[in-house]
């Protein structure tokens, strides 16, 4: 790791939670978005199986201010 590296993770440790993830929103929609071509064809399988899933009934669905509540507690 270069020492330039290394002095800006010790400067952007001393950020505020939030700042912290403020910024990694930033450098993460920073990176390039292309997905691998399999990875990609995986992901649109999975999506139609859970689509077709919700709408025949056999998957249900909640609010995702529910889900966040139990992922806190």
């Amino acid at each position: 790791m270069s020492a330039t590296l290394d002095r800006y993770k010790e400067e952007l440790s001393r950020l505020s939670s939030e700042e912290r993830a403020e910024l990694a929103d930033f450098l993460n929609c920073s990176l390039p978005t292309q997905m691998d071509p399999d990875v990609e064809e995986v992901w649109d399988t999975e999506i139609e199986r859970r689509c077709q899933a919700y709408d025949s009934g056999q998957m249900a669905s909640e609010p995702a201010e529910q889900v966040l509540e139990r992922m806190r507690n």
